[in-house]
């Protein structure tokens, strides 16, 4: 009996040793994942707000020295509403709305009217060819939910 169950044993220890990382055993404290930037940071898949601003409406390298510190306040108010645990994310979504505005307004000053409407309409394609409806959750402007398809069609 004990030659059989010493090996039996054995496997069971290798496979539960082999297969834990799989059940998130490996995971860092906090149950965070260990490729994902801190808050705040965002990976190079998220391109630089000025980069984007420039492809779009063609920025003069003025234009940009003027932009670039309306852009990091922007980033900065971001990521304190982001890190505020206090917010409900209702409360935090209207402070981002708020701030963006607010961005806006400011990025809107600086740009000729020609510029404008060029961000306008990259903006709009871009939002168009989102997946989730340009970032929105699926929902529209007005934050109602998308129709459902009737089935009886």
């Amino acid at each position: 009996m004990k030659s059989i169950l010493r090996p039996f044993l054995l496997s069971l220890a290798l496979i539960a040793a082999l297969t834990a990382p799989a059940f998130g055993a490996d995971a860092p404290e906090g149950g965070k994942a260990k490729n994902r930037p801190p808050s705040g940071e965002r990976g190079p898949a998220r391109r630089n707000r000025i980069d984007q601003l420039s492809e779009d409406a063609k920025l003069t390298a003025d234009q940009k020295a003027k932009l670039a510190p309306v852009l990091q306040d922007e980033a900065k108010k971001l990521k304190e509403v982001r890190d505020n645990t206090e917010l409900t994310k209702e409360q935090k979504a209207a402070k981002t709305k708020e701030i963006r505005s607010e961005s806006s307004a400011k990025i809107k000053e600086v740009l000729t009217p020609e510029q404008t409407e060029s961000l306008k309409k990259a903006r709009e394609e871009r939002a168009k060819n989102a997946p989730n409806g340009g970032g929105r959750g699926g929902r529209r402007q007005g934050g109602e939910k998308p129709a459902k398809p009737n089935k009886a069609e």
